[in-house]
C-alpha cells in the first residue's frame, strides 16, 4: 500500500495541468446558453456550478464540504465521455464501484479531493438565472477507432487502504473566502440603434422588492385599446383583449397595430402578448412584401403615433423571429420564438441598479434577450405597450395576474402605481355623434399641409386617403419603387406595390367600409372628390349610420393665423436651414483661404530671411528687416481674417413677400391634381351646399360669400389658362374636315381644268375674235368711208380703242367685288377665283379653315360653358390633337404663334386673351375661305408694288409641298402662262398709249 501511494503522487501532480487544460478548451464552449430553460443538474437534483469554477474548487486542495462535482451536462459528449474540441473529457462524476470492476487511481484520487473541497454556489444560484447548458458542437469528431484499455482490477479492501493513506498524507484544509459579489454587465453606448444581444452578461436581482410594499394607490382605470389608437384593419373582442386583423380585399398584406391606453412614465412593469390563432391567406406572387407572411411585435411607443412600432423612432420592440426594431434598424437579440408561446416584455424606468432604461423579452417566463437599451428619443418619455401583427389573431394581456410568472418578481401592468403611469381616457361626443370631416380646399394652395397642421392639432382624428394607404404599406414591409410619373399627384399618388388589389384601390375600399362601422373621427382627404358636388354627395353616402356627423369644412380665401404661423414655422425652418448650409460652405472656404494666406506669408518670409542671409545687412538699409508698414500690414490682416472666421451662424426671418407666398403657394414641389384629371373636373368645382346631406357646412377661413366669389374667380382663371388634357375629337369635327378636303380637292380640279395651254390659247382666241367682230361691225355702222380715208385707217383707230378696253377690263377685274361672287370656280368666262393663288396661298388657305375649325370644335368637345376658347399658348397643343399633326410657326417664317395668327386677322381674333372665329359654325358654302385668301392675296400684291418687302411670304417647303397647286395647273410655283395681276396705275397707262402710238405710226 505505501508502495502504492508513493507511486501515485506523480501522478495526482500531472492530473492537475491536464484537468486545467480541459477546462480552458472547454471554457467557450461552456459559455454558449441553451434558451429551452433546460438546467444542469448535478447530485441530489440541485443545479451545479460551471466547470470553471469546479476546477478552481479542485485545484484548491484541502477544502471542507460535502458538495458535489459535476463536469457534463445531462445530455452532450461530455456526458458519453467523447471528446469535444479535441481535448479528452474526463467523468468526474462516476463515483460508484462494483465487484468486477474497481475505480482507476485517478478516479480515486480526483473523488477524494472533491470530497474535501466546498461547494461552490454557481452564477444560476446567485442571481436566480435558470441553469445555463453548454450547447455541443454542430458536428462531434468521430470516436476513436482503437478501445482504452481497461482499468486494472482493484479489490474493495484495497482501494479504501489507499483512500485512508492518501488522506493521511494531505495538508490541513484552508478555509476558503466568501465568492465575490456578482460583476455588473457592461452597458450599451448611451446612445444610437441598440446593441447586439449580451445575454451571456445579463443578471436578474431581486433589488425592487420594495416595490411589492408600495403603499400608493393603484392603478383603478381598466386598461385597454381605444379606438383612435387602433389601426382601420384591428377588430377588437367584447369580452378579453383579443385583436383579430381583417384579411379580404389585400388586407392580409398589412400590418395591425393597437396601443393601450395607459403608458408608464416611471418603475418597472410588463405585459404579456400570446398568439390565439394564425390566419393563412393567399398572396400574390408578384408582391413586394417581407417574406414573413405571420408577423407579431410586441413593444412600446409613443402616444399619438401610428401604431405600427419599429418603423420609426418613436417606438421599439421585438417580433417573432428575434430581432429587435427601432427606427427600421434590425438586431438579432434572440432566436426564434415560434408561435405557440407567451411573450412578456418588461420595460424597467428604474434610474438606480442594473439595467436602468432598458426592455427586456421573456418567452414562457424565461429570460430570451438581454435587456436592450432605450434610445435617447424615448428616455424621459411616457411609453404605451403596443403590438403589431399580421395574419395572426393575439390576445394582450395587462391585467393583475400574469400567464408565466418570470424568475424575478415584476407587476403588471394593470397592478401599477397611479403615480408612476399616465392614462389616455376616451372621450365620448357629447351627443353621441362622431365627426366626419370632408375639407374642401383649392388644390395647389397648401391643402396637405393644413391637412398635417390638423391631424397634429386633433391626434384623435382619423385620415381616409391615398398617401394614407401607401404610407400604411410602407410601414408594413411593402416596397414601391419611386415613382417620377407626371400622372402622380398629392391627392392620388400613383400606387405601384405589385399587388392587384392595393394598386387598383380594392383594399382602399375595404377599409373606408370598415371605417364607416367603427366609432370614430374621421377625415375624408378626396380633394378632387370634395371640390366636385357629385363625387361629394356620393362621398357623404357611405357614412349614413346614426353615430356620425358629416361636414364639409371649407378653408377657401385667406387662411387662419393658426394655420400661418405653421406655414411660417415650416418656410421659416427650410430658409434657416438652407441659411446654415451656406454660413458652413463660407465658413469652410475662409478657412481654406486663411490657410493659403498664412502658407504665404511663411514663404515670403522664408524668402526675405533668404536674402537677409545672402546679403549682409547695412546699417539704415532698406533689407535690413521688414518696414515698418509692412510689420503694421501683416497683423491687421491676421485680425481680419480672424473676424472673418468668427462670423456668427445667420439667424433668417420671413419677409412680408414670402409671408405670403407661402400661403398661396404649396409648400410640397408636386402637383395637388395632376392636369389632366384637373382640367375634366374643373367644370363640376364648386361650394358645398346645405342640400348635399351634410349635417354642416362650415366656412372656417373666411366667410360664405368671400369664399364662393374666390372659388369662381379661380375656376374662370383655370378654365382661361388650362388645358383640356383628354380632348377628343366629335363626330361633328371629322363631319366638316371630310367636307373641306372634298371642296379643296374639286377647287384643284377646277383649276387643273382651266389651266390647261391648250384650253387657254383656244379661250384667248375666241376672245379676240368676238372683239374683232364686234369693231368691224361697229366701224360699218358709223358710215362710208370719207374723202381721204383709206380703209386700214377704221381698223388701226378701234385697234387704239381695244387696247384701252382692255386695260379698262383689267381695272374692272381688279375693282371685282370679291365677296359678292356667287361661285368661286367661275368668276366669268370660267376663270375661278382662286386662279392666281400660289402655294403659299393655298397653305393660307387650308390654315384659316383648321383653325376656324379647332375654335369651333373646341367650344364643342370641352362641353363647359365657362369656357369660351382657349388662349394662343394652347394652339399647337390642340392643333395637335385634332389634325394629327404639328403647327411650327418657324415653317411659316415667324418665331412665335402671336404672329402667325397676325396673317389671319380676317379669320381668327383674341377677343380677352381667347381665340375666336370671326366666320360662324354654321356656314354651309367653304368658298368664303377662298374669298378671304384672295382678298388678303390682293393686299399683298398692292404693298408689295409699294415697295414694302415685309409682305413676302417665306414658308418653308415642307408647307409649300404640302398645300401647293396641282401639277397640271403649273410646272413651276408661279406659271408663266397664267398672268399676274397687278394692279394699273395711270403713269403706266399713259406709257401704254405713248408706245401704242408709236407703233402705230
Amino acid at each position: 500500500r505505501g508502495q502504492v501511494a508513493g507511486w501515485f503522487s506523480p501522478f495526482v501532480l500531472l492530473s492537475l495541468p491536464i484537468l486545467a487544460s480541459t477546462n480552458l478548451a472547454m471554457e467557450p464552449q461552456a459559455k454558449r446558453f441553451r434558451t429551452d430553460g433546460a438546467d444542469v443538474c448535478g447530485f441530489d437534483g440541485e443545479p451545479c456550478a460551471s466547470l470553471h469554477d469546479d476546477i478552481e474548487d479542485i485545484s484548491e486542495i484541502g477544502g471542507q464540504g460535502t458538495g458535489t462535482v459535476c463536469a457534463s451536462s445531462s445530455a452532450g459528449p461530455s456526458a458519453a465521455g467523447g471528446q469535444q474540441d479535441g481535448v479528452p473529457d474526463i467523468d468526474l462524476s462516476s463515483t460508484a464501484t462494483s465487484d468486477q470492476t474497481a475505480p482507476s487511481a485517478s478516479q480515486f484520487v480526483l473523488e477524494t479531493l472533491a470530497a474535501a473541497t466546498p461547494k461552490a454556489p454557481s452564477g444560476s444560484q446567485l442571481f436566480g438565472l435558470p441553469s445555463a447548458q453548454p450547447i455541443p458542437p454542430a458536428s462531434p469528431p468521430p470516436p476513436s477507432p482503437v478501445p482504452p484499455p481497461p482499468p486494472p482490477v482493484r479489490s474493495p479492501q484495497a482501494t479504501q487502504t489507499e483512500r485512508q493513506t492518501l488522506q493521511a498524507t494531505l495538508p490541513p484544509p484552508v478555509p476558503r473566502p466568501p465568492p465575490p459579489p456578482p460583476p455588473r454587465p457592461p452597458a450599451p453606448p448611451a446612445s444610437g440603434a441598440p446593441q447586439e444581444s449580451w445575454l451571456a452578461d445579463a443578471v436578474d436581482i431581486q433589488e425592487f422588492e420594495d416595490e411589492f410594499d408600495d403603499e400608493r394607490a393603484r392603478l383603478t382605470e381598466t386598461i385597454g385599446f381605444r379606438i383612435q389608437d387602433t389601426t382601420l384593419n384591428v377588430l377588437q373582442s367584447t369580452v378579453g383583449s383579443i385583436l383579430v386583423p381583417l384579411t379580404d380585399g389585400g388586407l392580409q398584406y398589412l400590418l395591425a397595430g393597437a396601443r393601450v391606453n395607459v403608458g408608464i412614465t416611471s418603475g418597472r412593469y410588463m405585459f404579456e402578448v400570446k398568439v390565439v390563432d394564425s390566419l393563412l391567406q393567399a398572396e400574390h406572387s408578384q408582391a413586394r412584401s417581407s417574406p414573413s407572411r405571420k408577423v407579431l411585435r410586441v413593444g412600446f411607443s409613443l402616444a399619438n403615433v401610428m401604431p405600427i412600432i419599429g418603423d420609426s423612432d418613436d417606438g421599439v420592440c421585438f417580433d417573432l423571429d428575434g430581432y429587435f426594431w427601432w427606427n427600421q434598424h434590425m438586431t438579432q437579440v434572440a432566436p426564434p420564438l415560434g408561435h405557440d408561446c407567451t411573450l412578456a416584455v418588461v420595460l424597467n424606468f428604474y434610474s438606480q441598479g442594473l439595467h436602468p432604461n432598458t426592455v427586456s423579452l421573456f418567452r414562457d417566463g424565461v429570460r430570451v434577450s438581454a435587456p436592450q437599451l432605450l434610445p435617447d428619443s424615448l428616455r424621459n418619455k411616457v411609453l404605451f405597450p403596443a403590438v403589431s401583427f399580421k395574419n395572426l389573431s393575439v390576445h394582450v394581456n395587462c391585467g393583475q395576474q400574469c400567464f408565466a410568472p418570470l424568475p424575478f418578481r415584476c407587476r403588471m401592468l394593470q397592478d401599477a402605481s397611479a403615480d408612476d403611469v399616465q392614462v389616455l381616457r376616451h372621450q365620448e361626443p357629447t351627443d353621441g355623434k362622431y365627426e366626419v370631416l370632408f375639407p374642401v380646399c383649392l388644390p395647389d394652395r397648401g391643402a396637405f399641409d393644413w391637412l398635417d397642421w390638423f391631424l397634429a392639432a386633433h391626434p384623435h382624428y382619423t385620415e381616409l386617403s391615398d398617401r394614407r394607404m401607401i404610407d400604411w404599406a410602407v410601414k408594413s414591409g411593402l416596397w414601391s419603387p419611386t415613382s417620377h410619373s407626371k400622372s402622380s399627384s398629392n391627392d392620388r399618388p400613383e400606387i405601384n406595390f405589385g399587388i392587384p388589389d392595393l394598386d387598383d384601390g380594392t383594399a382602399k375600399d375595404v377599409v373606408r367600409l370598415a371605417a364607416a362601422m367603427q366609432k370614430r373621427n374621421l377625415v375624408v382627404m378626396e380633394l378632387e372628390g370634395n371640390l366636385a358636388k357629385q363625387q361629394r354627395i356620393q362621398g357623404a353616402r357611405h357614412f349614413n349610420l346614426p353615430h356620425f356627423r358629416k361636414v364639409a369644412e371649407v378653408m377657401i380665401g385667406e387662411p387662419s393665423e393658426e394655420y400661418r404661423e405653421f406655414i411660417f414655422a415650416r418656410v421659416r425652418k427650410e430658409k434657416q436651414s438652407k441659411a446654415h448650409l451656406e454660413w458652413l460652405v463660407r465658413k469652410r472656404e475662409r478657412a481654406k483661404q486663411r490657410l493659403l494666406n498664412e502658407h504665404r506669408r511663411q514663404a515670403e518670409r522664408a524668402r526675405r530671411q533668404a536674402e537677409r542671409s545672402q546679403k549682409p545687412a547695412v546699417a539704415g538699409s532698406a533689407d535690413a528687416g521688414l518696414s515698418p508698414a509692412e510689420e503694421e500690414d501683416e497683423p491687421e490682416c491676421i485680425q481680419q481674417e480672424e473676424d472673418e472666421q468668427a462670423e456668427p451662424p445667420p439667424e433668417v426671418e420671413l419677409t412680408d413677400a414670402e409671408k405670403k407666398k407661402a400661403c398661396l403657394l404649396m409648400t410640397s414641389q408636386t402637383q395637388d391634381i395632376e392636369p389632366s384629371r384637373l382640367s375634366a373636373a374643373l367644370s363640376s368645382f364648386c361650394c358645398p351646399k346645405d342640400d348635399e346631406g351634410f349635417d354642416s357646412v362650415r366656412f372656417a377661413w373666411r366667410p360664405r360669400s368671400e369664399a364662393e366669389e374666390t372659388m369662381s374667380s379661380w375656376v374662370a382663371e383655370l378654365r382661361r389658362t388650362r388645358r383640356v388634357e383628354n380632348l377628343k375629337p366629335s363626330a361633328w369635327f371629322w363631319e366638316k374636315l371630310q367636307r373641306w378636303l372634298r371642296d379643296v380637292e374639286m377647287w384643284r380640279a377646277k383649276l387643273a381644268e382651266f389651266g390647261e395651254p391648250a384650253k387657254r390659247a383656244a379661250r384667248m382666241a375666241s376672245k379676240v375674235t368676238a372683239k374683232h367682230q364686234d369693231i368691224w361691225k361697229t366701224g360699218h355702222k358709223e358710215g362710208p368711208l370719207g374723202v381721204g380715208d383709206t380703209p386700214g385707217a377704221e381698223l388701226q383707230g378701234n385697234a387704239e380703242q381695244d387696247t384701252a378696253r382692255l386695260i379698262e377690263e383689267e381695272l374692272e377685274r381688279q375693282d371685282l367685288d370679291i365677296f359678292g361672287v356667287s361661285d368661286v370656280t367661275d368668276v366669268g368666262d370660267g376663270e375661278p377665283l382662286f386662279c392666281n393663288f400660289a402655294a403659299e396661298d393655298w397653305a393660307l388657305l387650308s390654315l384659316r379653315y383648321e383653325l376656324h375649325l379647332l375654335v369651333h370644335a373646341f367650344k364643342r368637345d370641352c362641353e363647359d360653358d365657362g369656357r369660351p376658347g382657349f388662349p394662343p399658348e394652347h394652339l399647337q397643343f390642340y392643333y395637335s390633337i385634332y389634325f394629327k399633326k404639328l403647327l411650327v410657326p418657324t415653317s411659316y417664317g415667324f418665331e412665335k404663334v402671336e404672329e402667325v395668327l397676325g396673317m389671319l386677322r380676317d379669320t381668327i381674333v383674341l377677343h380677352d386673351e381667347v381665340m375666336e372665329s370671326q366666320v360662324p359654325d354654321d356656314v354651309f358654302d367653304n368658298g368664303i375661305f377662298v374669298k378671304l385668301t384672295e382678298e388678303g392675296r390682293r393686299q399683298r400684291q398692292e404693298r408689295s408694288d409699294s415697295g414694302h418687302d415685309s409682305t413676302i411670304l417665306r414658308f418653308a417647303a415642307s408647307i409649300l409641298d404640302a398645300s401647293g397647286p396641282p401639277q397640271a395647273a403649273a410646272a413651276s410655283r408661279r406659271p408663266s402662262d397664267v398672268p399676274l395681276v397687278k394692279p394699273v396705275q395711270p403713269q403706266q397707262l399713259q406709257q401704254q398709249q405713248q408706245q401704242q402710238q408709236q407703233q402705230q405710226q
